[in-house]
This record gives C-alpha cells, sequence and structure tokens, in this order.
C-alpha cells in the first residue's frame, strides 16, 4: 500500500511517499522544503505573512507529488507541530490548507510529537531515550519497547532559540539559554536512561558533517554515533564560520546552515545536563510514525 507523509514543521515541510505493507517500509521518496513557518509567528500569536504562504505552497506541492507517485488521498497523512500548535490562528490556517488543496491536517499535541518520535528511534533492548530537536520545540522521551514512559516537550528549537536570543550567536548565550529551557524537561523524564537516539534535522546534519556526507544517504546516518565531545568542538566550528562558510561544508543543507549552531547548542546542553557521552543518530522521524502507525 502507498502511503505518503506531510510533516508541516517549524523549520520546514518534509515529504515521504514509503510503500507499506504490513511491518515492511520501503521508503519511495523524501523531499523537504524549508519555508520558516516559525518566522511568520507573529508577536500577537498569528500565522501571516511571506513564512505562511510559502509553507501553504509546500503543502499543496508535495500532496501533488503523493498524489502523482499513485498515493490516494485517504492516504496521505499531513501533520502539524509547534509552529501551528501555537499560532492563535492555527485552525484557520488548517482550514485554508484544505480548502487549497484538499488535505486534511492533523494537530499533533506536544506529547503526541514526542511519542511519534520514540515509535520511530527507539531501540530495542531495555529502556532507551529519544531527542528531536525541532525547529521550535525539543522532545524528550523515555521508554521502552513500545511503551512510553515519560514524555516532555520544551518550547524551544533551533529557529526558536535564535528569535529568543534576537538573533544573538554567542555560544555562551546558546548554551546558557538552552539549559535553562530544558532543565524542567530533564527532571520531568528523570532518572535518564543510558542509552539516547537523537532524530531530526540538526542532529542527522550534525552527523551528515561528521562523516562529510556530500549527498544525504539515510543508510549511512542510521545508527551512526555522535559523542558529546565531537558535537561541543562541532558547536564552537560552526559558529566560528559564516553562513556563506558553512553552506561550503559536505553534508550542509542550505537552509540548514543559518540555526545549525543553535541546534548544536541545544543538543550539547542536554548532553551535558543528562551526563551523556554521546547519542546514536537515526534518520527514522516522525514521518516514519506517520505512515507506519494506525492513524
Amino acid at each position: 500500500m502507498l502511503r505518503a507523509a506531510i510533516d508541516i514543521g517549524s523549520n520546514s515541510v518534509r515529504l515521504l511517499v514509503a510503500d507499506v505493507n504490513g511491518d515492511e517500509f520501503k521508503p519511495l521518496f523524501k523531499r523537504i522544503n524549508t519555508t520558516r513557518l516559525h518566522e511568520g509567528l507573529s508577536e500577537n500569536g498569528m500565522l501571516f505573512g511571506e513564512p505562511a504562504q510559502r509553507t501553504r505552497a509546500a503543502i499543496a506541492d508535495f500532496a501533488r507529488q503523493a498524489r502523482d507517485a499513485g498515493v490516494s488521498d485517504e492516504n496521505i497523512r499531513a501533520f502539524a507541530t509547534s509552529a501551528v500548535r501555537d499560532a492563535e490562528n492555527g485552525g484557520d490556517f488548517i482550514k485554508d490548507v484544505r480548502g487549497e488543496c484538499g488535505v486534511n491536517i492533523r494537530l499533533l499535541t506536544g506529547q503526541q510529537e514526542a511519542r511519534c518520535a520514540f515509535f520511530a528511534a527507539a531501540l530495542p533492548g531495555g529502556e532507551c531515550g529519544v531527542i528531536d530537536i525541532g525547529g521550535a520545540s525539543t522532545e524528550m522521551i523515555c521508554g521502552s519497547g513500545a511503551d512510553v514512559r515519560a514524555a516532555y516537550s520544551a518550547q524551544m528549537g533551533a529557529v526558536r532559540l535564535r528569535k529568543m536570543l534576537g538573533g544573538d550567536n554567542s555560544v555562551e548565550r546558546m548554551l546558557e539559554t538552552s539549559a535553562q529551557v530544558l532543565r524542567p524537561g530533564i527532571d520531568a523524564v528523570s532518572p535518564l536512561p543510558n542509552k539516547f537516539v537523537g532524530v531530526a534535522g540538526t542532529i542527522t546534519t550534525l552527523y551528515a558533517l561528521k562523516i562529510g556526507l556530500a549527498v544525504y544517504d539515510p543508510d549511512r546516518i542510521q545508527g551512526g554515533w555522535l559523542s558529546r565531545d565531537e558535537v561541543e568542538k562541532q558547536l564552537y566550528t560552526l559558529n566560528s564560520l559564516s553562513v556563506e562558510e558553512r553552506r561550503k561544508l559536505p553534508g550542509m543543507p542550505e537552509r540548514r546552515a543559518e540555526i545549525i549552531d543553535y541546534g548544536a547548542a541545544i543538543l550539547v546542553s542536554f548532553l551535558r545536563m543528562a551526563g551523556l557521552e554521546g547519542l546514536y543518530v537515526s534518520d527514522r522521524d516522525n514521518l516514519y510514525s506517520a505512515v507506519m502507525m494506525d492513524w
């Protein structure tokens, strides 16, 4: 059965089209469009302007690509996360998208978003944790097998941290602020397991940079290892480079270059406070969950 998932995130809109047969999963293609929806969230909590328009256009384009690939409308599973969840006019945004491209969008709560990340990336054999660093939120989840013991959604991701700091790219301010926001979440999901998996664009990009992966290959990302020392070195190195210099690095997506140091700072703060020497990397995330889980 062909299924498609569209993730309407705070930083980007992503598409996965896959052939699903029971527990068997065969990805056919993935797409990403960095629309920065969260940048269109005004001080009064309304989504507006060019970011919202870019996002609606990206959803319509991805819905068309899914249909062209043979996916029926009932098997296009679209979901929205933090930016739409936080917006006063999030419901109107969802209605507008449905009217423009005929896609029904499920608005995930922070807890649901966390559970999707855990379903996709959790390691077998005993308790483990998953951290999902997004554009506007960071989910921390602990559990065993398919059972989630504790989950927390912190209101900070790479895009939101940059906005919180007014564009200040001082590493020390990034680390101080991210630690303050993450602390309640770490307390909420403690005791922490000694095995953690990281998902989403910040973490997969840091690993791609580590191995010099010029062309993204999910098979080479899946199961990789990032040590805390490596991520700390990457944070200071990336922060010292201009955005244009970062874009020239093998493994750096063009639009990710603007926010990669903010995302890296969140990961460093988490690893330090959690007392972890590092974490595993997973290419499987909420897109995988959307095509595989009962919807």
